[in-house]
């Protein structure tokens, strides 16, 4: 009767945890009394033996076993392993807080996202892949464009030939013809070498635009139509501003506000005509994590945290532009850029 209960018993794991030891049911000692002391002695042998070998790293783990079968396996080392990763394609859980943060901000204030998560991704150390993560991220940015701007996309859905629609497809044309043509020296500006020319540049485009605009006295335009010449220049601009430091919601604004489309025209569509580029960056992604051997040796918390800071500071941004866009200037993102564009050619 004994025999065929389970029991939870401490096993221990090497380097690989499939390699579960000692995992074994209660013994029934009743049928073994008359050679108790040849155990005893058998054992004390075998201990000696293990003494005599170098030690080896093991974790404890709990195991819950029927008969010689792993049931279940309780590892609170790899609990730990979410806090403190020993691998380079892992992150701890307060990095992809303070990078879904940056991500969730940035993707949609004129001041480059993915310049900063170069930037922070260098001061932690970062330097591995994680297409697993930054899959996410664009999801999330993806999901919050989505939520905010429900009502239009739902009007392209039900047109898909109207004008604003096929417009918002042709915007797609040139930036991914433009990213595709420097696909190479877009790979590598992500090591960081000019990421600050790349806040430099975009500081001076809305300062420009904001000189631009005080000239022209453009105001908000009633008329929400966007121009075929301006979604060209857009998506132009939105090419080249895969470059980290270059943001892309601020080179789509200035250049639709330069070629004469309202500040809310210009704001709103630079948003919807990001979520076929969102779209294809997490493709790409997808198709790529088939290339990285230990593709899919991730961890679950820093991707779901990651994922949820990114959301709803994505919310955040986006009603936070589209609410600045109407009357306010570019000139507080200015003075922010230019400081963290000297920090950067210090800091990498």
């Amino acid at each position: 009767m004994r025999s065929t209960l389970a029991a939870v018993s401490v096993a221990y794991y090497n380097t690989r945890p499939s390699t579960a030891r000692n995992c074994r049911p209660p013994s029934d000692y009743s049928r073994h009394s008359q050679a108790g002391g040849q155990a005893a002695k058998n054992t004390e042998t075998k201990k000696q033996a293990r003494q005599s070998q170098p030690k080896q790293h093991r974790n404890p783990t709990i195991s819950l076993c029927y008969h010689n079968y792993n049931i279940i396996t309780i590892d609170p080392v790899r609990i730990q392993f979410l806090l403190y990763p020993y691998n380079i394609g892992m992150i701890k859980i307060w990095q992809a807080i303070v990078l879904g943060v940056a991500q969730g901000l940035t993707e949609f204030l004129p001041v480059s996202s993915s310049g900063h998560l170069v930037l922070l991704q260098k001061l932690m150390g970062l330097d591995g892949e994680m297409l697993y993560f930054d899959i996410l991220m664009h999801a999330a940015t993806l999901l919050a464009v989505i939520i905010i701007f429900r009502k239009d996309i739902w009007r392209l859905i039900k047109k898909p030939l109207s004008k604003e629609s096929l417009l918002l497809v042709f915007s797609a044309i040139p930036t991914v013809a433009i990213v595709m043509l420097f696909k190479s020296a877009i790979t590598d500006s992500f090591s960081g070498s000019y990421l600050g020319y790349g806040f430099l540049f975009t500081a001076v485009l809305l300062l420009v635009t904001d000189l631009a605009i005080l000239r022209k006295k453009q105001r908000l335009a009633l008329d929400r139509k966007i121009k075929l010449r301006s979604v060209l220049t857009m998506s132009i601009a939105q090419g080249f501003a895969v470059l980290p430091g270059i943001s892309r919601s601020g080179s789509t604004i200035c250049s639709g506000l330069i070629a004469g489309e309202s500040r809310e025209t210009a704001a709103r569509f630079s948003f919807l005509m990001s979520i076929p580029i969102i779209i294809g960056s997490m493709i790409m992604s997808i198709i790529d994590i088939g290339k990285i051997p230990d593709a899919f040796n991730f961890d679950f918390l820093p991707l779901f945290f990651g994922f949820v800071f990114a959301f709803v500071f994505g919310l955040f941004a986006i009603k936070f532009m589209l609410k600045i866009i109407k009357n306010r200037r570019f000139w507080p993102f200015v003075v922010y850029l230019i400081p963290l564009a000297l920090a950067s050619f210090f800091l990498i």
